[in-house]
C-alpha cells in the first residue's frame, strides 16, 4: 500500500475515533464524571489527526513536484524507444482525458506515430452489448483470423476481432506482419462505428502494439463488476490476436476487481498465457506514462510486465 493511501486510511481512523470521542463527551459526560480525561483523549487525537493530515498533504505535493519535474525529463526517457513503430489508443468510456493526452504527447519522442485511435462507448462494455458484439465477431472477421472456441464470451470474441484487423502479428522480434487487409479493416471499423459501439479515426494501417487506456473503476460498484470483467476478457483477446497490448489504469483499477486486478491475477488456461500483454497502475502520474511507452516497446519483443505503485505490479518503472 502506499504512504498517501496508507495516510488517508489512518486519517479516516482517527477521525472515526475523535467524532466517537467528542460524541462520548457531549453526551456522556454530565452523567460520567470523566470528561476532564475524555476531553485531554480527544485533544491527543486530534493531534495525532493533524498529523497524519499533514503527512498526506505533503506527500501530496511531494508527488505534484516529481510530477512537474517528470513531465519536463519524460520526452528523453522514451526518446526512441519506439522507433519506427505504430500505436493504436484504445480508451473507455471513463478514461480520464488528460492521461489520454499525456500518453499521446510522448509517442512522437519515442520515435512512433498513432496509427489509429479508438474510443469504446457504454454500449461497447454493456451487458446488453454483448450479443451484438459477438455477431459482428463473427460475420466481418478477416480472412485467416479465427476466433477462440474454449472461450466465446463476447469480450474475448470481439478482442480476437479487433486483433486480428487493427493490430500486426508477431511471434517475437521485428518480424510483425500484417493479418488483414484494407477492406476488411475498413469492413470491422465501419461494423463497430455504425452499430454506435465506439468511435474511431485513422485505423488505414495495423498497428505494432495497442494502449489501452482506461479509468480508476475497482469493479465493485454497480455495473463495473461486468465491465470490468469484459475488458479484462476484451484486452486479453486483443493480445492473442495481436503484436502486444499494454493495458494502463489509475491506481483504483488496480484494486478489489478491476481490470487491472483480473488481469494480473488471470490464470483462464494456455489461451490466454499466449497473450502478450503489459500492465501500468499509474497512469496518471508521469512514470506510468513513461511505463505505457517503455512496456510498449518491450511488448512487441513478447517482453512483459506489470508496473506501477499497486499491489501485483513487479517494477515501479518499465525499465
Amino acid at each position: 500500500m502506499s504512504h498517501n493511501r496508507s495516510g488517508i486510511a489512518v486519517a479516516g481512523a482517527a477521525c472515526g475515533i475523535a467524532l466517537g470521542t467528542v460524541f462520548g463527551v457531549y453526551v456522556l459526560g454530565p452523567h460520567s464524571g470523566a470528561s476532564s480525561h475524555i476531553t485531554r483523549h480527544n485533544v491527543d487525537t486530534e493531534r495525532k489527526v493533524d498529523s497524519v493530515t499533514a503527512e498526506r498533504n505533503q506527500a501530496n505535493k511531494s508527488v505534484q513536484a516529481a510530477d512537474q519535474l517528470g513531465v519536463t525529463l519524460a520526452p528523453d526517457a522514451v526518446k526512441g524507444r519506439l522507433q519506427d513503430k505504430a500505436v493504436l489508443i484504445i480508451t473507455t468510456p471513463d478514461v480520464n482525458k488528460d492521461d489520454v493526452k499525456a500518453v499521446n504527447g510522448l509517442i512522437e519522442p519515442a520515435g512512433a506515430h498513432v496509427a489509429g485511435t479508438i474510443g469504446l462507448k457504454d454500449k461497447f462494455v454493456s451487458r446488453d452489448g454483448g450479443d451484438d458484439l459477438k455477431s459482428i465477431a463473427a460475420t466481418t472477421l478477416p480472412a485467416g483470423i479465427q476466433l477462440s472456441e474454449r472461450n466465446s464470451s463476447p469480450g474475448w470474441h470481439i478482442g480476437q476481432l479487433m486483433g486480428g484487423a487493427f493490430l500486426k502479428k508477431s511471434e517475437g522480434g521485428d518480424n510483425a506482419q500484417e493479418q488483414s487487409t484494407g477492406p476488411e479493416r475498413k469492413i470491422v471499423r465501419d461494423s463497430l462505428t455504425q452499430g454506435d459501439f465506439l468511435t474511431a479515426d485513422g485505423l488505414d494501417e495495423p498497428a505494432d502494439v495497442a494502449i489501452l487506456i482506461t479509468g480508476g473503476s475497482d469493479g465493485k460498484k454497480g455495473n463495473n463488476d461486468y465491465v470490468a470483467g469484459f475488458l479484462r476478457d476484451f484486452t486479453e483477446g486483443l493480445g492473442h490476436n495481436g503484436s502486444g497490448v499494454v493495458a494502463a489504469s489509475r491506481p483504483g483499477a488496480a484494486e478489489d476487481n478491476g481490470v487491472i486486478a483480473r488481469l494480473r491475477d488471470s490464470h483462464d488456461g494456455q489461451e490466454n498465457s499466449q497473450a502478450k500483454i503489459s500492465t501500468v497502475d499509474d497512469i496518471n502520474h508521469v512514470t506510468g506514462q513513461v511505463s505505457a511507452i517503455r512496456a510498449s516497446a518491450d511488448v512487441i519483443t513478447g517482453k512483459t510486465g506489470s508496473y506501477g505503485i499497486m499491489d501485483g505490479a513487479t517494477a515501479a518503472v518499465a525499465q
